[in-house]
């Protein structure tokens, strides 16, 4: 069974953080090896969200992703552990469904890439490759793209389907 801790930030609706972790953790319960550990962090409002999503990237050394500002929903694994930060004013500007959809995308990517292996990219190979700031925005684009499919797979193979 998966444990999964919650930190709100702000004034957070307490009903609609709760069903946001409920839909987390019946996917939990669909797959076949669930995170031990989860972190869920759910941000009230948009400008504290990309706050905190940039000051985790400032902490790790992380480059931020090309358009992370758009973004209103993040995973990472940075702590060792999956970690999900969503903000709340943004997802709750979508219809249900949508709001499901992007929560559940989230915790796809806590199954299948809640390790930090999954967000290193050597910078070693990268220089040997010859990978320039661009090209560095362009593979880390590729990977997004990869990982996104991986996320939308299993959530269908589970029986979550649109």
């Amino acid at each position: 069974m998966t444990k999964v801790l919650v930190t709100r930030v702000g004034p957070v609706d307490v009903g609609w953080s709760s069903w946001a972790v409920g839909l987390l953790k019946e996917l939990y319960g669909r797959v076949e090896e669930p995170p031990y550990l989860v972190y869920v962090v759910v941000v009230h409002d948009a400008p504290t969200f990309r706050s905190l999503v940039s000051s985790i990237h400032e902490e790790v050394g992380a480059l931020s992703p090309p358009a992370y500002e758009e973004y209103e929903a993040v995973h990472d694994a940075y702590t060792g552990a999956p970690r999900i930060v969503l903000c709340e004013e943004l997802i709750r500007r979508r219809p249900m469904r949508a709001q499901a959809g992007a929560i559940l995308h989230e915790g796809a990517h806590s199954v299948l890439h809640g390790e930090l292996r999954f967000y290193e990219v050597s910078l070693s190979l990268a220089s040997r490759l010859g990978l320039g700031g661009l090209s560095l925005s362009a593979l880390y684009l590729l990977s997004v793209a990869v990982k996104d499919y991986e996320a939308t797979r299993l959530l269908v193979d589970v029986g979550f389907r649109g």
